[in-house]
Parts: C-alpha cells; structure tokens; sequence
C-alpha cells in the first residue's frame, strides 16, 4: 500500500512564495494601468498624483521583494520555518497595493 504524503511546511511556503512573486509581478502592473487610465482624462485628473504613486509603489515592492527572497532562500536551504515570511510579504504588498489603489482612486474623480 502506498504511503500517502501530506502537505507539509515546505510545500506551503513554496506555494506562499509562489503567491507573493506573482503579487510583485501584476499589482505593480495594474496600478500602471491605472495611472494610464488616469492620463489620458485630460486636466481633470491629477496624473502627476498617480504618476509618483505608481512609482512610490514599485519602488516599495522592490524593496519588499528584495527583502523577502533572500530571506526566506536563506531559511529554506536551513530547513527552517519559512511559511511566514512570504506570508507576511503578501499581506504587505495587499496592504500597500491598497494604500496605493485608493490614493490613485482619489486622484481619478468620478463622473
């Protein structure tokens, strides 16, 4: 009989991480699209305001994810507990890609 194998600690923050690389991949792309959106309305829209918030939150995932990887590498060739670490990056990339959708949001008015 074949001995079955449950999801362990490693497979949970594989997928974790393969979650938070994706996040750093298409929020950054959708806030673009968004300032997009916002500069081709014209002179009612603060596309200035989008513009420097769109980079403010590359510049921040950057970071985020140039802190998060190497970490969570690091602890994975120890065999250490890494499932919080991309966890925790997750919910700051949410976090920050909400602060940064509501001030491009407020800037965009609505007709």
């Amino acid at each position: 009989m074949a001995r079955r194998r449950w999801i362990d600690e490693a497979d949970v923050g594989l997928a974790l991480v393969t979650i938070f690389i994706a996040m750093s991949l298409l929020l950054p792309c959708y806030l673009f699209a968004l300032h997009l959106g916002a500069a081709g309305c014209g002179e009612t829209c603060e596309s200035t305001t989008t513009w420097w918030t769109t980079l403010t939150f590359f510049a921040f995932d950057g970071i985020l994810f140039a802190a998060v990887m190497p970490v969570y590498v690091l602890r994975a060739k120890r065999w250490e507990r890494t499932w919080w670490i991309p966890a925790g990056g997750i919910l700051l990339l949410a976090v920050g890609g909400l602060i940064a959708y509501l001030v491009i949001r407020i800037a965009i008015p609505t007709p």
